[in-house]
């Protein structure tokens, strides 16, 4: 289920109290036999009338910043993950021009792309060898369980359709949505690329890390038809001038 509503108490720097209404949901670790409560928070029925929307978007963004560490809590061998794509995809928007609202939408859609790991028990997250299928199916599911935990929450930036939509591909060969083309959205498509990058060359319980040239093979064999030409393009070019993820 997306998890309980309450309201919380949130006691900031000043002295003050802001209300805000949050989704608190437990899951459960089958391997570590402990409970985790998830709580995504919600500013859509603010208390606090008087909160400036400039402040808002900066205590949203902050607690992205914190959700987003809860995947490297149950998955360390991909510590760094989702902010490492968020730099990478955020430098690429930037080369890109995107506008303000979409480099928002670029970084903190990354910094929350694999939330939906945590429904996937530890044991599967880091197992050394090959998955069986019904552990690839759960792998796979992340993305739509990332969508379902977000897509209540009034945010100002579709985050929740980057999570569900970064493992689509131009060609409609990715999940869960089978998409082609123009229907995944432009900022999806770059996290889509930075994605790809960042998983190649960094370590997985199932192989080393790959070298660059590897992850730099995958852009561009599957350019225009897996991943967007022009992202895949800008992705390279940052790379060659010695972007670095870390």
């Amino acid at each position: 289920s997306i998890g309980e509503k309450r309201l919380l108490s949130i006691h900031k720097e000043d002295g003050s109290t802001l209300q805000v209404s949050a989704l608190v949901r437990t899951i459960r670790d089958s391997h570590e036999g402990a409970d985790t409560a998830l709580v995504i928070y919600s500013f859509a029925d603010h208390e606090d009338q008087n909160l400036i929307p400039e402040s808002a978007e900066r205590t949203i963004k902050s607690l992205i910043e914190t959700l987003s560490t809860v995947v490297e809590v149950r998955d360390p061998y991909t510590a760094g993950h989702q902010r490492r794509v968020s730099k990478l995809a955020t430098a690429i928007a930037i080369e890109m021009g995107l506008s303000p609202d979409q480099l928002d939408s670029v970084r903190e859609g990354a910094l929350l792309h694999d939330i939906g790991k945590i429904s996937v028990p530890t044991e599967i997250l880091s197992k050394p060898g090959r998955l069986t299928e019904n552990e690839w199916s759960l792998i796979q599911n992340h993305s739509e369980a990332g969508f379902r935990m977000l897509e209540r929450i009034e945010l100002p930036w579709p985050i929740s359709s980057i999570v569900r939509q970064h493992h689509e591909r131009l060609d409609g060969s990715g999940y869960p949505q089978g998409l082609k083309g123009r229907e995944i959205p432009f900022e999806t498509r770059i996290v889509s690329v930075a994605d790809v990058f960042e998983a190649i060359v960094s370590h997985r319980p199932y192989r080393p890390a790959h070298e660059r040239l590897a992850a730099i093979t995958e852009l561009t064999q599957g350019a225009g038809r897996l991943y967007d030409a022009d992202v895949v393009d800008c992705c390279l070019s940052l790379v060659s001038k010695g972007f670095s993820l870390d």
